[in-house]
């Protein structure tokens, strides 16, 4: 199992060589989280290409989502990898059901951290399997209970 030492954001920016093959991400989610974590991540990573969410809005049966998703996959190039926010959910439930009716790799419990890595790793690692077990333990590393720390006063003056 490859385990990357830093972010891929800090590989990148040392120029690394980018991939030419694709790999497309295809966000599942409760309403539009998605589309939040997205914009969130252009914020911070930049212009993203291939990356795509489905929202699952309120009164949507599980057919009409089940058909969107597809019709958003087919429009992906390359190897394609489904994030999703909540296991046991309508999202999670249909990438499963795709998982099994095609070569697709889901992965459950989208955040911005997981989403960041994964959109600049994908351009240096071609092996999903790798990604994803990077991904898995990002995922685990950015949840952090915060502690309060004493601060010198004087700090907090110029602050």
């Amino acid at each position: 199992m490859a385990r990357f030492k830093a972010g891929a954001l800090h590989i990148l920016k040392k120029g690394v060589k980018r991939l030419t093959e694709t790999i497309s991400i295809l966000i599942l989610t409760h309403g539009n989280l998605g589309r939040e974590l997205i914009n969130s991540a252009e914020m911070i990573y930049g212009a993203t290409e291939n990356i795509i969410t489905v929202p699952l809005l309120p009164g949507a049966s599980f057919e009409a989502y089940a058909e969107k998703v597809q019709a958003a996959l087919a429009n992906l190039p390359g190897k394609v990898i489904l994030l999703t926010d909540l296991f046991g959910g309508t999202p999670n439930n249909i990438a499963m059901m795709l998982q099994a009716q095609r070569k697709v790799d889901v992965l459950c419990g989208i955040n911005l951290p997981v989403l960041i890595e994964l959109i600049s790793l994908r351009e240096i690692e071609p092996d999903l399997e790798k990604i994803e077990d990077h991904l898995i333990a990002a995922g685990k590393e950015s949840i952090k209970k915060i502690v309060p720390i004493s601060i010198d006063e004087s700090i907090l003056e110029n602050f």
